[in-house]
This record gives structure tokens, sequence and C-alpha cells, in this order.
């Protein structure tokens, strides 16, 4: 297989930009400088991100499970 992928591949190949590609690239690099002159901001939002993160972890799976109210009137047997 390696054989066959180096006749099958020209290794004359550039890379070509495309609008789209320098559009990632860019908003990337701004992206990044704007995350590293403003760590604090950085940090903040992450400490932030991570404690709601936490606090939502409790709710995972609590649509699964009735209220004891419900439950006790859900649960009933047939009296007829």
């Amino acid at each position: 297989m390696p054989v066959l992928t180096s006749i099958l591949l020209n290794k004359n190949v550039r890379k070509k930009k495309n609008f789209f590609s320098r559009g990632i690239n860019n908003g990337g690099q701004r992206f990044l400088a704007f995350t590293y002159a403003c760590r604090t901001i950085n940090l903040l939002v992450a400490t932030v991100a991570v404690v709601l993160g936490l606090g939502a972890f409790h709710f995972l799976g609590s649509g699964f499970y009735q209220s004891r109210t419900k439950a006790r009137f859900t649960c009933a047997p047939n009296c007829r």
C-alpha cells in the first residue's frame, strides 16, 4: 500500500488558501491573541464554566425520576 500511494500521490502539490481557510485562520489568530492578552478574563470565564458545570451535574438524569408526590398517586393500587 505505501508503494501505491507514493506512486499515485504527486509530491509537487501546493496548498491553496481559499476564502474559508483564510477566515478560519485569521479568526483563530485574533481569538488566540485576545485570550493571551486578557489572561485574567480567560481564567475567570473558565472558572465560572467549571463551577456551572459542576453545579449542573446534580440535575443530570433527574428527568427520569418522578417526584415522591407523583409516585404516591400514580403507583397506588387499583381498588375496583
